[in-house]
């Protein structure tokens, strides 16, 4: 690694120490709770849509009524049903709902070591048998993670379907064109009826991941983002980060499990709408970000194609 990348990737993580470890005191990433969203012809009537729950059981970063309200302002635009689950996943309460969403699961540990290594699964093997018969026989499932510790979390839940998470962060070479543009012009953003009408999807770093056969890739790197290693989340004392290629790995992907199905995401701003206040005010980063007037529809065409 050369100097200037070196020095590069260290003002990278030490502005994710300062975000991270806002976050853990009174200030950091909120959810932006002047974001409001409406749509011209809503999908179902208001509050009849298909019911949609938010894993909260497992330390989840990203809540209903947390980091997730534009998430919610969204779906709740296009008529779902909203709820939080708080109990854990087994045989019989998955079947009350008809999409699960899981962003930014943790496990006990991860939270108490402050998001430091080794980081084990949020999920039993139990919850893990039973999420995948579930999908299998007609669940659905958008499972979702961001940077490292959550890849390491949700690695064992991903695997069962086929996914391999890479427990760190997946960042764009070039700092100054940050939030990262997923694009058909560059062919990093697929061209499929999930993407009809969207040019490109704004990603605000996140992890990257590798896909099983049968899966659709809907956000692929190219050779300008780069994977990266470090052994606590947003830890400012890296030296030489372990670094490599993140061309050839995906953030976005969706796949049919026997009846059911799944979309993968390794990025859970692009689906929020977040506000972080700085020294020269209050950046906009998600749903709200001036960046990503595509994401919105973007996740509703998921959702759509999830509810089918």
């Amino acid at each position: 690694m050369n100097n200037r990348y070196r020095t590069r990737v260290i003002f990278f993580m030490l502005a994710c120490f300062f975000l991270i470890h806002s976050v853990h005191g009174q200030g950091g990433q909120t959810c932006d709770t002047t974001f409001s969203y409406t749509k011209a012809n809503p999908r179902y009537p208001a509050g009849t849509g298909p019911q949609v729950w938010i894993d909260e059981a497992h330390h989840n970063f990203h809540t209903l009524d947390g980091r997730y309200c534009g998430f919610a302002k969204v779906l709740n635009a296009d008529g779902y049903q909203l709820n939080a689950n708080r109990e854990g996943f087994d045989r019989l309460n998955l079947r009350l709902n008809d999409i699960l969403v899981i962003a930014n699961a943790l496990d006990a540990g991860t939270v108490s070591q402050d998001w430091a290594l080794p980081n084990r699964s949020a999920f039993s093997s139990s919850e893990i048998d039973s999420l995948f018969n579930w999908v299998s026989h007609g669940g659905r499932l958008f499972l979702i993670v961001d940077h490292m510790p959550f890849p390491g979390c949700a690695g064992e839940l991903a695997s069962a379907f086929g996914f391999t998470f890479f427990n760190g962060y997946a960042e764009i070479d070039n700092r100054k064109n940050w939030p990262s543009r997923f694009s058909k012009t560059s062919h990093t953003l697929a061209v499929h009826p999930l993407t009809e009408g969207i040019p490109y999807v704004a990603s605000f770093t996140g992890s990257a991941f590798r896909i099983p056969e049968g899966a659709i890739p809907l956000l692929s790197f190219g050779s300008d983002h780069n994977i990266m290693f470090t052994e606590r989340a947003g830890n400012p004392n890296v030296g030489v980060v372990p670094t490599f290629s993140a061309e050839g790995f995906f953030q976005g992907a969706i796949m049919q499990v026997g009846t059911g199905k799944i979309a993968v995401f390794g990025e859970a701003a692009m689906f929020s709408a977040q506000t972080i206040q700085t020294a020269n005010g209050s950046l906009h980063f998600g749903l709200n970000a001036s960046e990503a007037p595509y994401n919105a529809n973007f996740l509703l065409n998921i959702m759509a194609w999830l509810a089918e």
